[in-house]
C-alpha cells in the first residue's frame, strides 16, 4: 500500500454521454449512483438515519431509513450489522466503517438492488471518505499474528488478525464501494476495502470498488477467499496484498482509468516474520487492465518482499512497462523455487517481461514462457480478444475466436472455485456477474 498522488480531475458525465459507444458500463450509464428504485425512500421509516461511533448492539440498516456516516463508525465485538438489499449508505468526509474482530458485517444486496457505500458530497471524488475495513482474527505474517492497520485515525486503537483462520466476520454481497480512500493524517491513504487477519469463513463475492484515492482492495494476511471482484480506476494498485495472505480468489478483474498515479492491477508482497505464514494466494481467472494512453510506468502483477503465488488463468493487457515483474532477490528466488506459479495465462501488453532488479542470474521471460506453464504473448488487449477495454466502454466479455477462451487450466473442484471457467481472464464469451449491479460514475 503507498501514498497516493494527488486527485486528478474527473472526466464530466457530459462529455462521457457525449461519446459514441461509450454511455454503458455493464449496463449502468456512467454517472447513475445505482439502479432506478434503489436506495429510494419508503415506508413511514421517516428521512435519513445519522450515525457515528460505536455500535455495539445487532443493527439494521434498510432502504427506507438511509443511514448517512457523520465520522468513523466501528462495529463492536459481538454485534452483527445487517445492511439491507437496496440500501445505499453516503458517508460523510471524516467517516469510515470498520467491523472489528468478533464483529460482522451482513451486507446481501441482489443484482437488482446492490448494497452501496458512497461519498454523501453532491459532486463525488475518490477519498471523500474512509471506506470499509474489515477487522478479523486470523493470522497476520507477524511474530504475534496481529497487525494494527496504518491508515485508520490512531484513535480507534485497532488491532486486526489472531489465530483463527476460519473465522467469519460476514458477508458482502453485491456491494459497491466507491469514492474511498481518504487520507486521516499525513499521506496514509485508505483503500477501498481493507481486509485485515480476515478469515475463510467470510463471503465476499460480486463487490465493486470504484474511483478511489489509494488501493482498491487491500488485503493483509489471513485467508478470506473473494470471488466476483471489479476493481475500477484508482490512484495505486487494483488489488494489494501483504503479510501472509493465504486466500482464494476467482473473476477477479482491475481495469485503469486515465490517472496516471494508478500503479499496478496486482502488488503481491510479504516481508512478513514467519516463512511458513508467507503470502501464497491462489487466483484462477483474473483480467488486469492497463491503459497506454496514462503515463504509468508499472506492471500489470508486481510481485515483491518475498511474496509466493499460485496465478492460473490471468489476462494482463495494456500495460506499457511490463505485464509481470519480479522486484527483489526474495521473490527471484521464489520464482525459480517454483514457490510463484504462473500458468496458462496470456500477456498482451507493450512490454510483457522485464528482466528481474534483484542480483541472481534470475530472468522473467524464460520463466514465464517456459512450455510447462502453457502461457502466452500477444501484443494487446485487442489481440487478446477483450470486446471492451477502455474504461469509458468496459466489457470484458471475450469476443468469438479470442485466444483467451481455449488453453485454461482447469480450476480445481474444491468447493470455492468454479471448475467450469476453462477460460482465460476474469470473464468468458459473457460476462453476466458484472453486468446490471456494477457502475462507473464520473461524478
Amino acid at each position: 500500500m503507498r501514498s497516493a498522488g494527488a486527485v486528478r480531475a474527473l472526466v464530466g458525465a457530459a462529455a462521457l454521454l457525449g461519446a459514441a459507444g461509450c454511455d454503458v458500463v455493464f449496463g449502468i450509464r456512467p454517472g447513475q449512483p445505482r439502479p432506478s428504485g434503489e436506495g429510494s425512500g419508503g415506508d413511514g421509516g421517516g428521512g435519513e438515519l445519522e450515525v457515528a461511533g460505536s455500535i455495539d448492539a445487532d443493527t439494521t440498516w434498510t432502504p427506507r431509513r438511509p443511514p448517512r456516516l457523520r465520522g468513523p463508525v466501528v462495529v463492536e465485538a459481538g454485534a452483527t450489522l445487517t445492511v439491507e438489499a437496496g440500501t445505499t449508505v453516503l458517508a460523510d468526509d471524516e467517516s469510515l466503517l470498520v467491523i472489528k474482530p468478533g464483529a460482522r458485517i451482513l451486507a446481501n444486496g441482489t443484482r437488482e438492488a446492490p448494497v452501496v457505500f458512497t461519498s454523501a458530497h453532491a459532486r463525488r471524488r475518490p477519498g471523500d471518505w474512509g471506506g470499509l475495513l474489515i477487522c478479523g482474527k486470523a493470522r497476520i505474517n507477524q511474530p504475534d499474528g496481529t497487525w494494527a492497520p496504518r491508515a485508520p485515525p490512531r484513535a480507534l486503537f485497532l488491532i486486526c488478525g489472531g489465530e483463527d483462520d476460519e473465522e467469519d466476520s460476514g458477508t458482502l454481497r453485491y456491494t459497491r464501494i466507491e469514492f474511498a480512500g481518504r487520507a486521516f493524517f499525513g499521506d496514509e491513504y485508505m483503500a477501498g476495502l481493507e481486509l485485515i487477519g480476515v478469515g475463510r469463513g467470510t463471503v465476499i463475492d460480486h463487490v465493486e470498488v470504484v474511483q478511489f484515492m489509494d488501493d482498491g482492495v487491500y488485503v493483509v494476511g489471513g485467508a478470506v477467499g473473494m470471488k466476483h471482484v471489479l476493481v475500477v480506476g484508482g490512484e495505486d494498485d487494483s488489488f494489494d496484498w501483504e503479510y501472509g495472505w493465504r486466500g482464494k480468489g476467482q473473476f477477479l478483474a482491475g481495469l485503469r482509468t486515465d490517472s496516471p498515479a494508478h500503479e499496478s492491477g496486482i502488488e503481491g508482497s510479504d516481508d512478513g516474520s514467519s516463512d511458513s505464514l508467507a503470502s501464497n494466494p491462489e487466483l484462477y481467472n483474473v483480467t488486469l487492465l492497463g491503459n497506454p494512453a496514462a503515463d504509468q510506468g508499472w506492471a500489470g502483477i508486481e510481485l515483491d518482499t518475498g511474496t509466493r503465488a499460485r496465478l492460473h488463468n490471468v489476462l494482463v493487457a495494456d500495460f506499457i512497462e511490463s505485464g509481470i515483474e519480479i522486484v527483489d532477490d526474495r521473490t527471484a528466488v521464489n520464482a525459480r523455487r517454483k514457490r510463484i506459479e504462473v500458468t496458462h495465462s496470456i500477456f498482451a501488453n507493450e512490454e510483457n517481461f522485464e528482466e528481474s532488479d534483484s542480483s541472481t542470474d534470475y530472468d522473467e521471460d524464460p520463466w514465464i514462457m517456459d512450455p510447462v506453464w502453457m502461457n502466452r504473448e500477444m501484443d494487446d488487449s485487442s489481440a487478446a480478444g477483450i470486446r471492451g477495454a477502455s474504461w469509458r466502454s468496459l466489457d470484458l466479455s471475450l469476443a468469438p475466436g479470442s485466444p483467451a477462451l481455449s488453453g485454461a487450466a482447469a480450476p480445481p473442484e474444491d468447493g470455492f472455485f468454479d471448475p467450469a471457467a476453462r477460460f482465460v481472464g476474469a470473464c468468458g464469451a459473457t460476462c453476466e456477474d458484472f453486468e446490471g449491479w456494477t457502475v462507473f460514475p464520473v461524478e
